[in-house]
């Protein structure tokens, strides 16, 4: 079970060992990630920046341009401040820097869902 008791979809954004973490529904792209948002509303959206056919700043232009109001998390390797800003810009309720810490992803997950006790 996840710690919050909340739907999250995870794209493409973690190592293998993580994917699936829980049976959270995982999309291999953003165009997957789009059809699987829309097919079960999850609360929050777990994705990686670069991905085929559909990248994270997509993700998010188009997710905004629907209305969705389901937090964002981008996980990228990028270390680029105009890349950040561009991210919280389209709305991205945290950007986390690969290689992945565990505790600065729940952190970001807290505050995205709210949660912002620790």
């Amino acid at each position: 079970m996840d710690p919050f008791g909340k739907q999250y979809l995870p794209c493409r954004a973690f190592p293998r060992r993580w994917r699936g973490l829980a049976g959270l529904p995982v999309a291999g792209n953003g165009r997957a990630g789009l059809e699987q948002v829309a097919a079960r509303k999850p609360d929050c959206i777990l994705t990686d920046l670069l991905m085929p056919e559909l990248g994270g700043l997509e993700l998010l232009e188009t997710l905004r341009e629907q209305g969705a109001a389901i937090p964002v998390i981008i996980i990228t390797a990028n270390i680029q401040e105009s890349v950040r800003r561009r991210c919280l810009e389209l709305g991205a309720a945290a950007v986390v820097n690969k290689p992945v810490r565990q505790e600065e992803l729940l952190s970001a997950l807290r505050k995205a869902l709210g949660d912002d006790t620790e």
